[in-house]
């Protein structure tokens, strides 16, 4: 009888070692959960991130790209062929978003107040306005960059300077992540299409 009552004993587990078992389970599930939940959670940050820097690099380099392709461009005697303020510029661009690559438009940036901080608008002659960037709490403005290394807020900085400026730099101090574009103006014309290489 003695030998029934400890196979008995040993067959199963005791109401408190389960018990225990189970706690030890839901801790572990427990933590488990709050970790899977902080990766899901860093992972949807990381993700916001990731594209709202992709964004800023797009506007960024559109800004770039349109401003490298300005080009001096014949106009009447006495017009300027660039003009800038610390608000605005606009000259003649090879890059459009909707006019025909390679060939000079009239293009036009312009920083414009909004609700607390500034858009920065692009046109071309005949379109309306586009909203490349905002910034908000930002006191944005233009530079303009002259041969000797200076920097001036209006261009031409004198009546006599008809070329375009060597560089333009975006920049604003007042915003939370320092805000500097400087983009270096190729102002030599591209070399000429030999016609008789296309027919």
């Amino acid at each position: 009888m003695q030998l029934d009552q400890v196979n008995s004993r040993v067959r199963g587990f005791t109401l408190l070692e389960v018990l225990v078992v189970l706690v030890l389970v839901g801790l572990i599930s427990t933590v488990t959960m709050q970790g899977f939940s902080f990766v899901l959670n860093l992972q949807e940050r990381l993700k916001r991130q990731l594209v709202d820097t992709q964004y800023r690099n797009l506007q960024e380099s559109w800004f770039r790209d349109v401003v490298r392709s300005f080009r001096e461009k014949k106009v009447e005697a006495g017009e300027a062929v660039f003009t800038g303020s610390s608000h605005k510029l606009e000259g003649f661009s090879l890059l459009s978003l909707k006019g025909r690559v390679g060939v000079a438009i009239q293009t036009q940036w312009l920083l414009e107040e909004n609700d607390g901080g500034q858009h920065l608008k692009y046109s071309i002659e005949g379109s309306e306005p586009v909203i490349v960037a905002d910034w908000l709490g930002a006191d944005v403005t233009f530079q303009y960059l002259d041969r000797k290394g200076q920097l001036h807020d209006e261009w031409p900085p004198n009546k006599q300077v008809s070329y375009l400026p060597k560089g333009i730099l975006l920049s604003s101090p007042s915003v939370a992540e320092p805000l500097l574009w400087y983009v270096s103006v190729s102002n030599t014309e591209p070399p000429p299409v030999d016609l008789s290489l296309i027919l």
